[in-house]
């Protein structure tokens, strides 16, 4: 089953369900999706889903959840933020990625992006960090 209201509103949301046939096992997902669009600087959104896998012994059965907040910005018509936040029980793992984008030729970008990783367990500790620095430039030839 799912719904989705009309996405050419500023607020608006989709949710659905599926259950059936995971291998041997059975598998019930739920996932919901909601996004404020204020044009023309602002998105804001946020993705949850819910997997509850059910298998017979002598396998596990597992809950899993992943919980997607983002925000993208637009300063102008060349420049760009966007920033995703994730956690997810599956890995144990909360992680941030932001980038920013400067158009400053058709097709043609510089992208900063900041990656950070952390587990989620007593420790809280990084997995990882990363600062990468990209260009992409078009050949008109």
């Amino acid at each position: 089953m799912e719904y989705k209201s009309d996405q050419r509103k500023k607020f608006y949301y989709t949710a659905n369900t599926t259950y059936g046939e995971f291998f041997n096992g059975e598998i019930l997902t739920l996932r919901a999706e909601a996004t404020l669009r204020l044009q023309p600087k602002l998105v804001l959104g946020i993705n949850a889903r819910y997997d509850n896998i059910d298998l017979p012994a002598p396998y596990a059965d597992n809950r899993i959840w992943l919980v997607s907040p983002r925000v993208d910005v637009t300063f102008s018509k060349n420049l760009f933020w966007n920033t995703l936040v994730q956690y997810s029980t599956l890995q144990d793992n909360f992680g941030i990625n932001s980038r920013l984008q400067w158009r400053f030729a058709p097709l043609s970008d510089l992208f900063l992006v900041y990656n950070d990783n952390y587990f989620t367990d007593t420790t809280f500790a990084p997995r990882f960090r990363s600062i990468n620095l990209k260009l992409t430039y078009w050949l008109y030839l």
